[in-house]
């Protein structure tokens, strides 16, 4: 069975434009620095250098190529056609995926299509906004919690669990949201594999954090 590499860092600390416009090109491209410059709040642009930092090191040691010289592109989009679907990298067959909070990073890849998710608690507005999209077994589920707060954690469990999913299979937000049910891990969509690593987070110094890596197991 495959298995793919996962990569956990913290993003907490806050890099500024300062910081950012120092970085070597081991760390970023040109492209991502100018992107991260212009990114305004602090905790953000921390998010986007970790995210891409972290994948830069990760592909340069699963292939010959040097740290500086990774460049990127896109499959089609699934539902457009046009080149801003799933990432891949020039010159290396696997796959990856990347997710953040304002406190953590997190990396997934593997030879096979693979996505991964985190998600701090979902707010309670939201959970009552986007539920009622999803399919009506996870709905039961999340409606079926004992308190408030326990619909939060399922539902959020749930959505890290389906947008891991999402990725993998490279359709993101354009596929229907009530398609699959992943809120039972026992019966998940058929030709994919999905872990919780939510108990990983746990030692991170944030809010209470969820996660989930999707990966085609067929």
């Amino acid at each position: 069975m495959h298995t793919p590499s996962i990569v956990l860092c913290a993003t907490w600390a806050p890099l500024t434009a300062a910081d950012v416009a120092t970085l070597g090109p081991d760390s970023l491209d040109d492209d991502e620095r100018a992107r991260a410059l212009a990114v305004r709040s602090d905790t953000a642009r921390a998010e986007f250098v970790t995210r891409r930092a972290l994948l830069r090191n990760e592909l340069a040691n699963l292939t010959a190529i040097r740290h500086e010289d990774i460049r990127y592109w896109r499959e089609p989009c699934t539902a457009c056609g046009e080149p801003h679907g799933r990432p891949r990298a020039v010159g290396h067959d696997g796959f990856f995926s990347t997710s953040s909070t304002p406190w953590i990073t997190a990396l997934a890849s593997a030879d096979v299509p693979v996505g991964i998710d985190v998600e701090v608690l979902a707010a309670a507005s939201t959970v009552t906004d986007v539920s009622r999209m999803l399919h009506p077994g996870e709905q039961a589920v999340i409606d079926a919690a004992a308190s408030d707060d326990d619909g939060r954690r399922a539902f959020t469990q749930i959505w890290t669990r389906k947008e891991a999913l999402l990725k993998a299979t490279g359709e993101g937000l354009n596929a229907p949201l009530d398609r699959d049910d992943v809120s039972d891990r026992a019966r998940m969509p058929p030709g994919w594999r999905i872990v919780d690593i939510s108990d990983d987070l746990e030692g991170y110094d944030g809010p209470s954090t969820f996660g989930a890596w999707a990966m085609r197991s067929d």
